[in-house]
């Protein structure tokens, strides 16, 4: 009961978290039987929830054994079905508990349960597959071995990929592969053990590359991120977006034999300094001066006219906004749990504010309806008047563009074309962006 609840609290803020939450193919994920899922884990506990919201199954998975040692959080993470498993990096003292959590993995799937691993063994927020732990492998072989190899067992991998995964209303997508039969390497398990181990593994490596955004090479992390914003600002869909930029990432590990990938890299790395240098922070600054002026002046009516919903969303939602970023750099410095931490936390204080703003307005209105009908308008017009703002910030800084090119028109015609020369190098090597 509890887990159904939290699963929806976390659905519905998600829902405002994200501007997007693109699920791909779904329904590859069994509706039933003995089920491993597998996924990429860039972004802390944010991952196991986003896979946890995207089936309609009870999730148990797998979590650092060092987090379960205070008793309120090991209480917390059983309700969420966290299943410890212990790593020699943290405690190797510990790593003989590891048989008690491949016994209840062993059962659970013997019930025709579901868990998630993230065979990364780590959690690092960037665009790299780090290398896969054999721990899914063992896992699954021993649990049909256990059976007789009669369990069906399957192996689902899922990809995520984040626009900005520590940013209010960006994009997420999880693509979802195809279930692989533990089952089809029964004859390989029963000759040699180990191989089989490797083989499942590099079965799951190979689907995973796939289903992400991997940058193998980290030198074109830089270039991967102009990418995605570059094609943002042109109007395409993120789901678009990856699929093109997995297509350069593939153009140019072909070409990596007859094209230096460094020199492209020094290019953007020059790029953005040249335009950190003349104040230019958004690359991407095409939009003619008419089109700027009549954006300005939809924007001014739209204010105008919209001054008090807009009001509305703002006050009702400042606290939460504001307050939640802020909490999550004091309870944790590191990067990969800015994100997580301020969903969550933001998720708190609605929960605490948006009761009390229904009880004063149902004690002044005496009107249930009317008190219901104002709590769920809060969030909605929360996010209608954080989108109004987004606008007026895209605006600024086209206007500080223009600004810009009439004091220092030199420097950015020269940053512009530098821009277009970069990516005319692009579509020289025949890729689409």
């Amino acid at each position: 009961m509890i887990y159904k609840v939290l699963k929806v609290l976390v659905k519905l803020t998600m829902y405002f978290f994200f501007k997007n939450k693109i699920i791909l193919n779904a329904n590859k994920i069994p509706l039933d039987g003995p089920t491993i899922l597998v996924a990429n884990h860039p972004v802390t506990f944010l991952d196991p929830l986003l896979v946890a919201v995207s089936t309609n199954r009870q999730v148990h998975f797998l979590a650092k054994g060092a987090m379960f040692k205070n008793g309120f959080i090991r209480m917390i993470f059983k309700a969420f079905k966290m299943i410890p498993v212990y790593r020699a990096q943290d405690n190797p003292s510990e790593m003989s508990k590891n048989e008690d959590t491949f016994n209840y993995c062993y059962e659970h799937l013997e019930k025709g349960g579901l868990v998630l691993i993230f065979p990364e063994g780590i959690s690092v927020t960037d665009r790299t597959l780090k290398p896969l732990k054999t721990g899914v492998a063992r896992i699954a072989l021993g649990a049909e071995e256990r059976n007789d190899f009669s369990l069906g067992v399957n192996i689902v991998p899922i990809g995520l990929t984040y626009e900005a995964p520590h940013q209010f209303r960006k994009d997420v997508l999880v693509n979802v592969g195809n279930p692989i039969n533990v089952g089809d390497f029964r004859a390989v398990y029963l000759t040699d053990e180990r191989k089989a181990v490797k083989d499942l593994t590099n079965k799951i490596r190979e689907q995973l590359e796939v289903l992400t955004l991997n940058v193998s090479q980290p030198e074109l992390t830089n270039l991967v991120d102009f990418l995605i914003m570059e094609n943002a600002q042109r109007g395409i869909d993120f789901q678009n977006n990856v699929a093109k930029i997995k297509e350069i990432l593939t153009e140019l590990t072909a070409k990596s034999s007859s094209y230096d990938s460094h020199e492209l890299v020094e290019k953007m790395r020059m790029l953005n300094q040249k335009g950190k240098e003349i104040g230019l922070q958004n690359l991407s600054s095409d939009k003619g001066a008419g089109k700027i002026m009549l954006e300005s002046i939809i924007s001014i009516i739209t204010f105008v006219f919209g001054i008090p919903l807009l009001l509305f969303g703002f006050l009702h939602n400042a606290v939460p906004y504001y307050l939640s970023p802020v909490l999550a750099r004091w309870v944790s410095k590191e990067y990969e749990y800015q994100g997580p931490i301020t969903m969550t936390a933001g998720m708190v204080i609605c929960l605490i504010l948006y009761p009390i703003y229904f009880g004063i307005m149902f004690a002044y209105s005496e009107s249930l309806l009317f008190s219901m009908c104002y709590l769920l308008s809060i969030p909605i017009v929360g996010i209608i008047a954080y989108g109004f703002f987004e606008q007026l910030n895209g605006l600024k800084l086209h206007w500080k563009f223009l600004f810009l090119f009439n004091k220092k028109s030199e420097q950015v015609a020269e940053f512009i074309l530098e821009r277009k020369e970069l990516l005319l190098e692009i579509n020289r090597l025949r890729l689409d962006v």
